[in-house]
């Protein structure tokens, strides 16, 4: 008798205690659909989990998101090999990028009235350290801090991550070409690449 195989629902991911939950962004998506279309003995080896990284930024729309997944690879290398790639100067770059991206990512909105929202970006340092965080954003870091952190208009929180990404998305860019030239295959970035197209096209 041929052996059944386990349903699985395509809009569903699998927690570490192996029970299902939804799938509720793309950037989800993107990740379930790479988990289940690699295959083979490169799977779960360090250049493969670079190679996924760098492929759901390659597909996503989200500029924010882009930047972020490309960071969080080059923050999976070891120190020696984030000096290979980058100089001190741009290391430092590269995490002040990442702490402003993950805040932008997580703005919270709230009613002022009936027909007027505010918002507030969670920056996750103190108001001393915004020039150090936020001078490649804005030309008056403090000032951009304190009418960021609480009570913003909508858009000026646009404005800021508009600033953001128009500053930092070549300093990403130039980070992904540099990962995929030293630590990932050309052979293993196409079957990424391939396989992350297939599931998102099905």
């Amino acid at each position: 008798m041929e052996e059944s195989r386990p349903f699985i629902n395509k809009n569903m991911s699998l927690t570490k205690n192996g029970e299902e939950k939804p799938i509720e962004t793309l950037d989800e998506k993107l990740a379930v659909a790479l988990q289940r279309a690699i295959r083979g003995p490169k799977l779960g080896q360090f250049e493969q989990l670079l190679a996924n990284e760098l492929a759901v930024a390659a597909f996503n729309v989200d500029p924010l998101q882009k930047i972020r997944h490309i960071l969080e690879a080059y923050m999976m290398l070891s120190d020696e090999e984030r000096a290979k790639l980058l100089p001190a100067e741009e290391q430092g770059k590269v995490e002040v990028a990442y702490r402003i991206c993950v805040s932008l990512l997580n703005v919270v909105e709230y009613p002022l009235s009936e027909f007027e929202r505010l918002q507030a970006v969670p920056f996750d340092f103190q108001e001393k350290q915004a020039e150090k965080y936020l001078s490649m954003v804005s030309n008056s870091p403090i000032e951009a801090y304190r009418s960021l952190i609480a009570d913003a208009h909508p858009v000026c929180v646009s404005q800021f991550r508009v600033r953001f990404i128009c500053s930092y998305m070549p300093l990403a860019l130039q980070v992904m070409r540099r990962i995929l030239e030293e630590y990932i295959s050309q052979e293993t970035w196409m079957q990424t690449l391939q396989a992350l197209q297939r599931r998102t096209l099905a």
